[in-house]
């Protein structure tokens, strides 16, 4: 099957944003076995980036070098189980280690090693959780060094000290989920989930505890979830997520700051509602892709981007019907966004899609 990438273009910006608009090209990825997807994606320079995914024969690696993408090969975990090994988080320290995390054929966590040549499983060992039966395994992973990382999801949190996963590490209450987990520093890290009223939560790691704010983003909201945060310092975070309207229905996106003490409101654009992803640079340059319903039918899916200046958020909208999962932003003005290329006329996916945003 042939693969079709996605284009996106960036708007030229806010007030005071000199960045002039530009079109990013869509780029072709190897053919995969119909269903696949990538979940994540980490560049480290300007067309240099790894994503992973999975595929109806398991796990899936596609690597950017230039403008070529090509497929990766990488280990699918033995054992028993119905379900298909899947990697949904990545993290890298340079071009040469990478960590990435996901689901194993039971439905358990599974972890993988990149060393700049090759893929390998990783040792996983987390105390008393099972290996199976833990829904989506591990979610996400954000690394601040080759001894550290931290990941987050269907275990828990767990965090990695260079060799293998340590017991979950300190959580303040059971009553927090984390989906999403972002490290600038060994003794720092955030994360983005909810509570036991699935109410947004935003939570910080000191190096010893994590600790939680229930009253940001959405206590007056209906339904609020945040999917995603970007921290390029301690001093700075973006989470973004969404809102549903009292009927149910879409709401609008919401953007949440840390400024290095407090969590804080940050006005999002209206009409796109369906924020996934978000990379920052720094805290004046961050940039979110977008999935949202244009019309009616709700299996259409359009992309969109928007991008923050330190003030205020700006926003384009894209008739390409794809389903945006990840984007990384490793330099200022250029960005990777990763997912999965639908049918326009059904919705049901077709292939993993990638695209540039300049």
């Amino acid at each position: 099957m042939a693969v079709v990438g996605i284009v996106l273009a960036l708007p030229a910006g806010g007030a005071g944003d000199a960045r002039p608009a530009a079109v990013g090209a869509g780029l072709i990825l190897p053919p995969t076995p119909q269903g696949g997807g990538l979940d994540a994606v980490q560049c480290w320079a300007v067309g240099e980036c790894l994503a992973v995914g999975g595929s109806a024969k398991g796990v899936l690696v596609d690597r950017l070098s230039g403008t070529r993408w090509s497929i990766v090969p990488a280990p699918n975990p033995v054992g028993r189980g119905g379900a298909t090994p899947t990697l949904i988080g990545l993290s890298c320290i340079g071009s040469r280690w990478c960590l990435a995390v996901g689901r194993n054929r039971c439905g358990g966590p599974l972890a993988e090693r990149w060393n700049g040549h090759r893929w390998s499983l990783a040792k996983l060992d987390l105390g008393d959780l099972p290996m199976c039966g833990i829904v989506d395994g591990i979610g996400d992973v954000s690394c601040a060094s080759r001894s550290f990382c931290m990941a987050v999801g269907g275990v828990g949190v767990a965090q990695w000290d260079g060799t293998a996963w340590l017991s979950p590490a300190g959580i303040e209450s059971a009553s927090h989920s984390l989906t999403a987990v972002s490290c600038p520093a060994r003794d720092d890290c955030a994360g983005v989930g909810e509570d036991e009223y699935e109410d947004n939560s935003v939570g910080w790691w000191n190096g010893h505890v994590w600790r939680f704010n229930d009253q940001v983003a959405g206590d007056a909201r209906f339904a609020p979830t945040l999917d995603d945060i970007s921290c390029p310092s301690v001093r700075f975070c973006m989470a973004v997520g969404s809102t549903q309207a009292s009927d149910g229905t879409a709401g609008s996106g919401e953007a949440v700051e840390w400024n290095g003490s407090r969590w804080g409101d940050t006005a999002y654009p209206s009409p796109l509602t369906g924020p996934v992803a978000v990379s920052c640079v720094s805290r004046t340059e961050c940039t979110t892709v977008n999935a949202y319903s244009p019309g009616t039918r709700l299996t259409t899916t359009a992309t969109s981007i928007a991008t923050f200046n330190g003030r205020g958020w700006t926003t384009t909208a894209s008739a390409f019907h794809a389903d945006p999962t990840a984007i990384s932003c490793p330099v200022t003005g250029w960005c990777m966004v990763v997912g999965l290329l639908l049918n326009p006329k059904t919705g049901s996916p077709l292939t993993p899609a990638a695209a540039s945003v300049q």
